[in-house]
């Protein structure tokens, strides 16, 4: 089993209690990985507060950010953008989140993996990030980008038509295109790191065991960050 901190009482009783979606996730996680593993639950450095991060001294590092939301009550426009359905009012996107937290290990908070990640392009992918709806399944999340994904795809056929009837150049169908492949790529990619009660066993760690870039050095750095040494004795299981 995987080793939880702080232990899982203490998570129970904390000032900011867990959500449902959250234990059922730390459950699941701490069953599915062994104790080769560690799971880190609401980890607090400089401002940052991701929901679960997990960790492997070989394999890397993964965030996942926890939603107990109702998809039916948002809404995903062309931007890529999370709105209210009741008064269309914007929220900030899970997806924004996990990547900010991804982002800031590697900017502000790790020593030396921006550095890294700056020489060798593949060492940023040492972190991998899910967003986890708890309420949600496969379903309602593909409902979520479907339309927004159709008419992308309707789109790309209107750029490759407005090219062959001339109106417009080649330089502008490119921009055209290259808009809309990209737009496509972030609601692709959105919908490839959600998470749902029926699809939890796809979380995978970045790396395979033949890989070396996550060195002791880097997991030591992770390590000062995420268990600060108060929180050490309150190691345990579920």
């Amino acid at each position: 089993m995987a080793q939880i901190y702080p232990d899982i009482e203490v998570i129970k009783k904390a000032k900011q209690k867990p959500t449902a979606g959250e234990l059922h996730l730390i459950d699941h996680l701490t069953s599915q990985f062994g104790d080769d593993v560690e799971i880190y639950s609401q980890p607090c450095f400089n401002g940052d507060r991701p929901d679960v991060v997990l960790m492997s001294a070989q394999l890397g590092v993964i965030i996942i950010e926890v939603k107990d939301w109702n998809l039916e009550l948002y809404e995903i426009n062309r931007k890529n953008e999370w709105l209210l359905r009741s008064h269309g009012s914007k929220i900030k996107s899970p997806f924004q989140q996990v990547f900010a937290y991804k982002k800031s290990f590697f900017d502000i908070h790790v020593n030396g993996l921006l550095e890294k990640s700056i020489k060798n392009k593949n060492f940023y992918n040492i972190v991998k990030t899910y967003v986890y709806f708890h309420k949600g399944d496969k379903e309602a999340i593909e409902s979520l980008y479907s339309r927004n994904l159709e008419e992308l795809r309707a789109e790309s056929k209107g750029h490759a038509q407005s090219l062959k009837n001339k109106s417009i150049d080649f330089t502008e169908y490119e921009a055209k295109c290259l808009l809309t492949s990209r737009r496509q790529r972030n609601f692709s990619r959105d919908i490839s790191i959600s998470l749902h009660r029926g699809n939890l066993k796809k979380i995978k760690f970045p790396l395979s065991g033949s890989e070396a870039t996550f060195d002791e050095g880097v997991y030591r750095e992770f390590k000062r960050l995420l268990a600060p040494p108060f929180i050490m004795p309150m190691k345990g299981k579920i």
